[in-house]
């Protein structure tokens, strides 16, 4: 690969913050797993990241294995340094690029067990949301299923880390347990949490209110959105998937699945199911949180009771 190929594969984001240094980092070890990197580039691009890195670096972090190895890469250069600043990356001769580029190759193992585990897990994920979501349906005559998308502004991902963004996120939890307000007759909930090199640290959701006591998806919607702003301030953004031309869009191809759902309408919960995929997809892996706190869920589901009552579906019309 030559010097130019490599500039174009991995470009580092101009918008410094810790959702996009992790991306980065990420990228750059699996590119150095599956590309030749000459020296002085990978110098150069591994001076960078460790001096953004340590900008947020934490021991209390649980990383992802491609981020564990860049920690690993880095005590490397530190020992190699013997004290020296990080601006004299640039003095490691081909010898020692040699050995921490094999340091990286070493790990290969480490990265396939991690990709794994998050597909098993993500189908853990799937059938306990289906799950979850097949038992509400059950016990309701009809629900009305809300998802909005929640995250901020390309100018306040400098100010979001982790702890900010996860302190946004149990407040938003603490809110829905209380069950006031736009959150009042909600049954029971889907929470995505997720990063991108390009949106930052950011949550998708599914509300699912009874839909004998809550209408106007559309409002309630936005009332959500308006929520989030309450609890990060300024720089709060959200998608609210249940507009009109949202949902007109997916009604045309046969696939909606917000609005109002009744109980025997089986091609949306069909529908319904096929969403909740979305949530816990396994070919979105490099959407994934790649920094979490110990214990930390990235899908989380609401608690719900099942209430007992047994109800026959009505047959569907031929």
């Amino acid at each position: 690969m030559t010097y130019l190929d490599w500039n174009i594969l991995m470009r580092l984001s101009d918008h410094i913050h810790q959702a996009s240094i992790l991306s980065d980092i990420h990228h750059f070890i699996e590119c150095n797993l599956n590309h030749y990197v000459e020296y002085v580039v990978f110098l150069d691009l591994l001076q960078e990241l460790i001096v953004r890195f340590k900008q947020y670096h934490q021991e209390s972090f649980s990383y992802a294995a491609t981020i564990e190895i860049f920690v690993l890469l880095m005590q490397a250069v530190e020992q190699m340094l013997d004290g020296r600043i990080y601006d004299e990356i640039s003095t490691l001769d081909a010898q020692q690029v040699n050995q921490l580029q094999k340091l990286i190759l070493s790990q290969r193992d480490k990265v396939k067990e991690h990709l794994q585990r998050y597909k098993e897990q993500q189908q853990r994920n799937r059938e306990s949301i289906q799950s979850y979501m097949q038992t509400i349906i059950k016990d309701h005559h009809k629900l009305l299923l809300v998802r909005v998308d929640l995250s901020y502004t390309k100018e306040k991902h400098g100010q979001i880390g982790l702890q900010d963004f996860y302190q946004h996120i149990q407040k938003l939890r603490q809110l829905l347990k209380d069950q006031q307000g736009c959150f009042a007759e909600l049954k029971g909930y889907v929470l995505k949490l997720e990063q991108g090199k390009d949106k930052g640290f950011h949550a998708h959701l599914l509300f699912i209110y009874n839909g004998s006591k809550r209408q106007n998806d559309t409002f309630l919607g936005q009332a959500v959105i308006d929520k989030w702003g309450e609890i990060v301030g300024e720089g709060a953004i959200g998608n609210n998937c249940n507009t009109v031309k949202y949902k007109q869009r997916y009604l045309q191809t046969g696939r909606l699945a917000l609005g109002m759902l009744h109980r025997e309408d089986k091609q949306m919960t069909d529908n319904v199911m096929l969403l909740l995929n979305y949530f816990a997809n396994e070919d979105k892996y490099d959407q994934s949180l790649l920094v979490s706190y110990a214990g930390m869920r990235c899908l989380s589901k609401g608690e719900y009771q099942p209430h007992g009552r047994q109800y026959q579906l009505k047959p569907e019309s031929k």
